[in-house]
């Protein structure tokens, strides 16, 4: 029988049998597993939104001013800082 419940949601089968046996594995209580691996997936999705708000608005940005780097320009200083140069990166312009 199935033991983690969560707002009334039941482990599959499957995941419980994968829960007990990496419990046993490793020496942590299954219910630190699921929160671990609930605040881990958690992180992973609230990242990826942050990462869409902010390429969001530098689309906006970009949209208003025009300011832009070009691609040729950001290899050229990564080659560079590659090559041990300390430099700045390139300026954005319209």
């Amino acid at each position: 029988m199935n033991k983690h419940v969560v707002h009334g949601h039941v482990l599959s089968e499957d995941l419980e049998r994968r829960l007990q046996r990496v419990a046993a594995r490793t020496g942590k209580a299954p219910t630190r597993l699921v929160e671990a691996a609930l605040a881990y997936f958690l992180d992973q999705i609230e990242t990826d939104e942050e990462v869409v708000t902010e390429l969001d608005e530098r689309v906006r940005h970009y949209k208003e001013t025009g300011l832009h780097v070009t691609n040729d320009e950001v290899k050229e200083w990564l080659s560079r800082r590659a090559k041990g140069e300390d430099i700045p990166p390139p300026k954005a312009h319209t």
